[in-house]
């Protein structure tokens, strides 16, 4: 985890003393400080942030302490209910803590034992946020002793979740042609754009799993990958393939779908498809799966079909 504040564009003294005031002042918080780790998510602590970005902070406590501060917000009308305690602050408040330009601010309270069954499970997006978070306070260190235990995936678990997002590639992919080529009708636009842009989606979650890297929440799950070895051969490419798709006449959106779909697919007409899936393959084998599981490709898809993988 990283310890340096100033990493999120975030004023040291600021963010203590939002702690200490908007934190630590909150009905069953200021009883439980000793047991309270505080941490900066979100893109400001992996540095994906804009200057107006929101700041995102999480309050993480044994779930003895979650249920009493849960009680004491939701009595204190704070809280809508005792399961889910987060709290968004006030425009003027956290622009009053960080500045104009950050007039949004949230608190989010979870209970160890819930951080450690994520993690446990090697559930992605948990992975990459508290792999990136930053500590304000951390008692005893067992936050980031958590994160640590559970940093890497084992080799079967990734195995897996390679395997299982590779195989969606090709699922999305059937989509774009729900029906026999050229029956196509604006009906079916919708559902051929969706399925194109869910493919690219795990054309870079594969990239970034092939280095045994998590994947982020969609919003930053570009930038990640692109900075994989795949993702800077690939991501422009994508880009360029998704401004092609909103891009030109209406009358003419099938034919830039199926120019798109033969440069992701279509390695029998297309040596860009050709050299993406070669790479893929390769990267997947290096990963650890076997040359003959990658050769096989989609006639694989039974073990994601019958829930085998992921």
């Amino acid at each position: 985890m990283l310890a340096d504040v100033g990493r999120c564009g975030l004023d040291a003294a600021k963010v203590d003393r939002f702690v200490e005031e908007a934190i630590y002042s909150l009905p069953g918080v200021e009883d439980e400080q000793r047991d309270i780790g505080v941490f900066i998510t979100g893109s400001r602590a992996a540095a994906l942030h804009q200057k107006d970005s929101d700041v995102n902070v999480n309050l993480v406590c044994s779930k003895a302490a979650f249920d009493r501060i849960g009680r004491q917000l939701a009595d204190a009308g704070i809280v809508r209910t005792r399961e889910n305690l987060f709290i968004s602050i006030e425009p003027e408040s956290a622009a009053s803590y960080f500045g104009q330009r950050i007039s949004q601010a949230d608190i989010s309270i979870i209970c160890l034992d819930t951080l450690q069954k994520n993690l446990s499970e090697f559930n992605d997006e948990w992975m990459w946020v508290w792999q990136n978070a930053v500590r304000v306070a951390d008692p005893g260190v067992r936050v980031e002793g958590l994160v640590e235990k559970y940093k890497f995936y084992p080799h079967d678990v990734l195995v897996r979740r390679i395997k299982y997002h590779w195989l969606r590639v090709g699922y999305w992919l059937l989509d774009v042609y729900p029906y026999p080529r050229g029956v196509e009708s604006n009906a079916e636009i919708l559902c051929a754009v969706n399925a194109i842009l869910n493919a690219i989606n795990e054309f870079m979650k594969v990239f970034l799993l092939a280095e045994d890297k998590c994947y982020p929440y969609q919003k930053h799950l570009s930038r990640v990958a692109a900075s994989t070895r795949l993702g800077g051969k690939y991501c422009s490419l994508f880009k360029k393939y998704c401004t092609a798709i909103v891009s030109g006449q209406p009358d003419n959106t099938w034919e830039r779908l199926d120019e798109i779909f033969e440069k992701l697919c279509c390695c029998d007409k297309s040596t860009e498809a050709l050299a993406l899936w070669d790479h893929c393959s390769n990267a997947m084998v290096s990963a650890g799966l076997s040359r003959n599981w990658a050769e096989a490709d989609h006639d694989n898809i039974n073990e994601m079909l019958m829930g085998q993988l992921g």
